[in-house]
């Protein structure tokens, strides 16, 4: 099954004071959300598609340093509910990221990065049957997330619209370990192996560069050059013998993703929404659709 705001919290804290200039001019923030959903194929044998659906929320700060540079960390929050093709399967999500990026210019060519880690905490339920009774089995597991990026982009565009083509490289790893059901004879020791993924990307992005009103697109090819485990092992919990390995679903080696929206420009904040997709991809197909605000200090 595919994996990847929080409630007003009352403090008895004193409500901070906001002074002016007490941010540099080079400084902006920004909050964003959104909502997302998807599907992927199923494990081997089990036929239809697992299905998810959620949330996020995200804030940073990001500042200029000299015409030519930027530095900027990201807090994000996702929010994901899955449930399986076959009944009485269901999954939980909750993932929290910090992102550290950076950008340096020169000339029409810029080189930008961006360092990420977090944590990913899933809780999974499923019914199965034994005698004659149903049992509810539950786990938990969480793991820790890395990942980084290295991109090179050109800007090939005028005074009135950006024409940005970008050629990167992405890494992803997810700690994944044993996780243990309970509540029932039929439990389950499930020991998953790590999630590797190393991408080429190369996109090209289009945008206009009004004073009000920006739209833009961008379109992604991306290349898979790792390789999943093909299998998944488990065995009952408190079993001695070996692992019985699960076949897991296939996986895409290359597809695409595209991304559009409209920025609003109007004087220190912008406003924004955009939708993204992934398209020629069969083992996962996701949506998200975003809004965000950013200001400038």
């Amino acid at each position: 099954m595919p994996a990847m705001g929080a409630a007003p919290v009352r403090s008895d804290a004193a409500t901070p004071m906001i002074q002016e200039g007490a941010l540099p001019e080079t400084m902006s923030g920004f909050i964003s959300g959104g909502y997302l959903n998807g599907d992927g194929a199923a494990m081997s044998g089990m036929g239809g598609r697992d299905s998810y659906s959620g949330w996020y929320v995200g804030a940073g700060l990001e500042t200029s340093l000299g015409d030519t540079s930027l530095i900027g960390f990201a807090f994000t929050y996702t929010d994901t509910d899955g449930t399986a093709s076959f009944g009485g399967q269901s999954a939980k999500g909750e993932a929290f990221q910090g992102t550290l990026y950076a950008k340096k210019s020169f000339g029409s060519v810029t080189l930008d990065g961006q360092v990420t880690a977090g944590a990913l905490g899933v809780k999974t339920q499923r019914t199965a049957g034994f005698l004659g009774t149903n049992y509810t089995l539950r786990a938990s597991d969480s793991a820790m997330i890395v990942g980084t990026e290295l991109g090179l982009g050109f800007d090939l565009g005028n005074d009135a619209i950006e024409i940005a083509p970008r050629i990167a490289g992405r890494t992803t790893w997810i700690d994944f370990g044993s996780a243990q059901e309970a509540g029932g004879p039929m439990a389950l020791d499930i020991d998953r192996n790590d999630y590797e993924s190393y991408q080429g990307r190369a996109g090209l992005t289009v945008a206009g560069k009004s004073d009000g009103l920006r739209p833009f697109v961008t379109a992604t090819y991306v290349h898979e050059f790792g390789d999943r485990p093909a299998t998944v092992g488990a065995n009952l919990v408190g079993g001695t013998g070996a692992n019985v390995a699960f076949a897991l679903n296939g996986q895409d080696k290359d597809w695409g993703e595209v991304s559009g929206g409209l920025t609003f420009r109007t004087g220190a904040v912008d406003l924004s929404v955009s939708a993204d997709s992934t398209f020629l991809r069969s083992d996962l197909s996701a949506q998200t659709y975003r809004g965000s605000i950013t200001f400038r200090f």
